[in-house]
């Protein structure tokens, strides 16, 4: 809008529907935008005009529809007695329709003391009404709210960018449920919890992800899709939420509670999906986190209800005849371009429709053989199939015996060889790549230089769905309920090879890309990983059950570096608890296994175990003279002291661990025990001996590239040259580690960074500003459930106590406030416009 314009307004108030504040409303806005800006219905239609015409026509040349909503808005009522919004044809049901459907933007003014309504109380083309923050007129305060209103409607319209999702993106086209759909969306206004129920292969998942995709501009903190079929233990449900969404596990803190405290205020869908096998586990977080979390609204997908207080249970079912056909057609043109329905093979199209009970997957997969089959000849297969599966006296339910009998026909189709690595393939949990198909599979009797066909074939006869992962690699998933059928199948003919297969190949991979893990392939590595988490657990979960100690002992302990990484900590606690002692693994395994699970109780400040394991880890080290594992002990040991705030205990074993590290030529432990050299002396107050190991530190860690470790020693670094006054050095310093702790998204060190230049501010004679950074320090941290270090918190006070005498009480808490308010992107530039000229 061009500067000094004024956007073009259409109010929907008439004139015989209230009086008072609503008629002087209308007047000050009319005088305001100008009578030919502002429509006003009853004079502006003629009789025997299309009323929904001329009124699309006349919300349409506007910017804004503002609805002026009294008292008695909802009850009035038309010349039968009958509520004048429930007929199609009223006039202001018509202008808000119209605004709604050509996402005009509708600004709610109350009047006369009125409240919004709810989404019940307006017809369906109405309910998204209820979701918008209405302007209140108050009779008292009319100067000050009109001058606001108007204020607001001044504003440009920004364009809204789209709500932060991982949705993934659909290949083939969405139909019929178009009725289900907008059920869905209505129950969602009002209810925490929607739950779509039905039988496997009904398309619960997919009508979720419709709805979902629907609502995104409702949810502008987000919407999330979180996959619990690979997910096989009930404890891992929380850590499930969390990584989809990205929230880490915090110290002292129950891993729900740390979600509780990101999603408390923020209007966000997540689609908790697959929960049938879950289901207790899935009800007692959805009721932990909508009990806390009033704008949550949580899709769930599920072969029965999650039976929690107030759910709504929705069935999802089977196609209607007319939708089966037209989705068969659909799914058949993708194998062949050139099919059509016609009069030949119409008929038969019906029955294989009316036979599979217009379950989408049956269809999906009947419609996948047109390339090699005849309707008519899938017709008679199909009978047969089903022929072979209802007789017998199974007790199963039809419909689950109807897509039995739709896998197995499929899987009867395949040749020996797609059999084969159909079966070994249901070993993965949650996707895998091709290479690691290539690398499980291609064992007794499939060469490996076929898997690549095979596999195709099997994409191809829709058995096997292929999609991108983040670096644009392509990654394969088996449906759970064709996995479930394959596992079956592998079961018969013998699966130990295969899972040991599977578990040899993530040991060597974790192996593989460990030393990685604080390189500059990191990030890299990590999301790798993360994406083959669930087959980690099922690896761990298969050696452990097959009493494959050693292997799991191996396995458990090389990933603690993920885990630490990603905030596992709890769920590798519990991967190795028990299970050192004891063990008859290596000593080398059993070493490293206790350091990891020492280093993960550290995290959790279990002082007393963490101290435990570095000791026994230690020991058994020193008796396989291994320099790099004792340099780790010892670190770890000083590490338990710096966290009990012992300073002067930690220093000799950090000094121990430099010496260790020296004579083995080991780079990133020398680099780490300056760090933390570094930090000892920081502590105890030798800021000139703290400046030497940091920038010492800092030059090792740059030759390596480990972007987040310089990030850490860099902002160490700017610690001690606040101290030091160079207010020039310590503004350079945490300027760099910022920029990569955003890159890297560490919630964590941001704050810290924020919290140096709320210091440095307060320094410079800017205690305004010092005060605002140290409330979005603080809101930051309190989003992610982190304490700051009480070392660090006294410190920081002794900067601000100047900025909070100069402001005064009131002003101080005030700027505190205001800074707590503050988008994360509005903080860091307050922190990088701190001025040391």
């Amino acid at each position: 809008m061009p500067e000094g314009s004024h956007p073009r307004v259409f109010i929907n108030y008439r004139r015989d529907d209230a009086a008072g504040d609503a008629g002087r409303l209308f007047d000050a806005l009319s005088s305001r935008f100008g009578k030919g800006s502002v429509f006003m219905d009853v004079d502006a239609i003629t009789a025997g005009a299309d009323f929904a015409e001329v009124i699309n026509q006349a919300v349409g040349a506007c910017e804004v529809l503002v609805t002026v909503i009294g008292k008695s808005w909802l009850s009035l009522a038309n010349a039968d007695g009958g509520r004048r919004l429930d007929d199609p044809r009223d006039l202001v049901r018509l202008e808000i329709q119209s605004a709604l459907k050509q996402k005009i933007r509708v600004v709610p003014a109350l009047v006369q003391g009125a409240q919004m309504p709810r989404a019940d109380q307006l017809p369906k083309s109405l309910a998204k009404l209820a979701g918008r923050n209405a302007f209140e007129i108050s009779h008292g305060r009319w100067q000050h709210d009109v001058e606001l209103l108007i204020a607001t409607l001044e504003k440009p319209t920004q364009e809204t960018p789209a709500a932060p999702n991982n949705l993934p993106r659909q290949l083939t086209s969405f139909i019929g449920r178009s009725e289900d759909v907008n059920e869905v969306k209505r129950i969602l206004l009002t209810s925490g919890l929607v739950t779509l129920t039905g039988t496997g292969g009904c398309g619960k998942t997919r009508l979720a992800l419709e709805v979902a995709a629907g609502v995104l501009d409702d949810y502008r903190d987000g919407v999330w899709f979180v996959e619990f079929a690979p997910v096989t233990d009930p404890g891992l449900v929380p850590y499930e939420v969390a990584s989809t969404i990205g929230v880490q596990e915090q110290r002292r803190q129950d891993l729900t509670e740390t979600l509780i405290a990101r999603l408390r205020h923020q209007r966000t869908l997540i689609v908790f999906d697959n929960c049938e096998h879950l289901v207790a586990a899935c009800a007692t977080l959805a009721g932990a986190l909508l009990s806390a979390c009033s704008e949550l609204r949580i899709l769930a997908t599920s072969r029965e209800p999650l039976r929690i207080s107030g759910e709504v249970s929705h069935r999802v079912p089977s196609l209607e005849q007319s939708e089966a056909v037209q989705l068969f057609v659909d799914r058949a043109r993708l194998a062949r371009s050139d099919f059509a329905l016609h009069e030949t093979n119409s008929s038969a199209v019906e029955k294989v429709c009316r036979r599979l009970d217009g379950i989408p997957l049956a269809l999906e997969l009947a419609a996948a053989r047109v390339r090699m089959m005849s309707p008519g000849e899938i017709l008679d297969h199909l009978q047969d199939r089903f022929q072979l599966l209802t007789l017998g006296g199974r007790t199963s339910p039809s419909r689950h015996q109807t897509l039995q009998a739709a896998v197995d026909w499929s899987y009867r189709l395949l040749s020996h060889p797609e059999q084969i690595l159909f079966n070994r393939l249901s070993v993965f949990a949650g996707g895998f790549t091709l290479y690691a198909a290539e690398a499980v599979c291609a064992v007794d009797g499939l060469a490996g230089d076929r898997i690549v066909d095979l596999l195709t074939a099997l994409v191809d006869k829709s058995l096997v769905a292929v999609s991108e992962d983040r670096s644009g690699r392509s990654r394969y998933v088996l449906l759970e309920t064709l996995r479930e059928f394959a596992r079956e199948q592998l079961e018969m003919s013998g699966a130990r090879e295969a899972r040991m297969c599977h578990a040899n190949y993530f040991l060597g991979l974790t192996m593989q890309t460990e030393p990685m893990l604080t390189g500059p392939e990191r990030a890299t590595i990590v999301q790798q990983l993360e994406d083959d988490h669930d087959n980690l657990r099922t690896a761990l979960r298969w050696l452990v059950d097959a009493h494959e100690n050693e292997m799991a002992l191996n396995l458990a302990g090389v990933l603690v570096q993920f885990w630490l990484m990603h905030g596992h900590m709890t769920e590798g606690r519990q991967w190795l608890a028990g299970r050192i002692e004891g063990s008859t693994a290596a000593p080398a395994v059993r070493a490293k296994a206790l350091l990891g699970q020492g280093r993960l109780a550290l995290k959790q400040s279990d002082h007393i175990v963490a101290a435990s394991s570095a000791k026994d880890s230690l020991a058994i080290f020193r008796e396989l003279n291994d320099p790099a594992g004792i340099a780790h002990g010892l670190n770890m040991l000083g590490a338990i002291f710096h966290e009990q705030e012992d300073p002067a205990a930690a220093l000799p074993y950090f000094e121990q661990s430099l010496a260790v590290a020296r004579e083995a030529d080991d780079r990133y432990a020398i680099a780490r025990a300056l760090n933390n050299l570094g930090t000892m002396n920081f502590d105890l107050g030798d800021y000139v001996a703290a400046r030497m190991y940091f920038l010492e530190a800092l030059a090792l860690k740059r030759d390596f590239s480990a972007q987040s470790q310089i990030a850490h020693t860099t902002s160490n670094l700017a610690e001690v040259l606040l101290e030091q006054a160079d207010h020039e050095g310590a503004r350079s310093r945490y300027q760099e580690s910022l920029k990569i702790f955003r890159e890297l998204g560490d919630q964590v060190m941001i704050a810290f960074c924020l919290e140096g230049f709320s210091a440095l501010a307060a320094d410079r004679g800017e205690p305004k500003r010092a005060l605002r950074l140290a409330g979005a320090a603080d809101a930051q941290r309190t989003m992610v459930g982190s304490i700051i270090h009480p070392a660090a918190r006294t410190r920081l006070e002794s900067h601000l106590a100047p900025a909070r005498e100069s402001l005064g009480p009131d002003a101080s808490a005030a700027a505190f406030k205001e800074g707590s308010e503050m988008e994360l992107d509005q903080a860091v530039a307050e922190a990088l416009a701190v001025d040391v000229s």
